[in-house]
């Protein structure tokens, strides 16, 4: 069942089997199944809106008497998940979604219930659903750069559960954002550009305002992907110096052992003549000459800090 909406001093929902005004603006929540109802004449604007419909990514097509487009949100709860996806349809007088799920009626009902300022028209509702969709992200960053921050601590502290897996992760996640926020900057620019003429001073006004709010937003998850890289070099140091510490523990106790396997390999060639072989002390004094030997290594290594 579609949802409807319509333009007086605020948006307001209405009954779809009600009819409208022609002369009134309106805005509609359609399924893809129900796109050849609403009666877009221009077939190439038709077919581009079917296609944007579900499209991964936030795009916009400028045309003499609308614009069509797209745009992907992903879930901010997991940014590995599927986006949500839908596409939109402006004109004049309408501003049509194309949504198979109900983020776009959602958000439509919390502009409805905010109750944004007068002088409503449709491209202002888009504008005002463009807002909402970042209207917490800043936050957001702000929680995802603490996040980085508590793995930085977790990598100094070499902590079990930071992996080559869940570095990637936390990259592949920050670029999602980077990308979303490109997108949408993009397409709040071509927006506010309108090369047809076919909004409103201040409706260009509005969506270059958009345009700045998602360049900052870019800039922060830009920041926020260097930071990313930083840490991915501070996991591999530490791996490193974890593994140089194991070669070096391998190489102390190599070092210990290589003049006691001297001695044994030399005592163990049972040669007729040699002399420490009948004294009744030999056996002792080998000891104690090992157990030195020993002794000295270790400090040796201890005063080098190799220990």
């Amino acid at each position: 069942m579609p949802a409807l909406y319509r333009l007086t001093d605020r948006l307001e929902a209405l009954d779809p089997e009600q009819g409208t005004d022609p002369a009134q603006p309106v805005i509609e929540v359609l399924r893809t199944d129900e796109l050849d109802s609403i009666g877009i004449e221009d077939i190439d604007a038709l077919e581009s809106l079917r296609s944007l419909a579900s499209s991964q990514s936030s795009y916009v097509d400028a045309f003499p008497d609308c614009m069509i487009g797209s745009l992907s949100i992903p879930n901010k709860n997991d940014l590995l998940d599927e986006p949500s996806c839908f596409g939109f349809y402006l004109d004049q007088m309408r501003l049509i979604f194309v949504d198979d799920g109900n983020i776009c009626e959602s958000i439509l009902n919390s502009i409805a219930k905010a109750r944004p300022a007068c002088n409503l028209t449709v491209a202002r509702v888009l504008y005002e659903f463009l807002k909402f969709t970042v209207k917490d992200d800043t936050l957001f960053l702000a929680d995802v750069e603490d996040k980085l921050g508590d793995t930085e601590e977790n990598i100094l502290d070499r902590k079990r559960h930071v992996t080559n897996h869940h570095m990637l992760q936390i990259r592949r996640k920050i670029l999602k954002l980077d990308n979303y926020y490109q997108q949408l900057s993009d397409m709040s620019s071509i927006m506010s550009e309108d090369e047809h003429h076919m909004l409103a001073k201040e409706e260009r006004r509005l969506f270059h305002l958009f345009s700045q709010q998602a360049d900052r937003l870019m800039q922060r998850a830009q920041s926020l992907k260097d930071y990313s890289l930083q840490l991915r070099e501070l996991y591999q140091m530490q791996i490193d110096t974890q593994q140089n510490e194991i070669m070096r523990w391998f190489t102390v106790i190599t070092t210990i052992f290589v003049p006691l396997t001297l001695i044994t390999s030399w005592y163990g060639m049972n040669f007729q003549n040699m002399p420490e072989l009948a004294s009744p002390y030999a056996y002792p004094i080998i000891i104690v000459v090992c157990v030195a030997l020993i002794v000295v290594e270790l400090g040796f290594f201890k005063k080098k800090k190799w220990l």
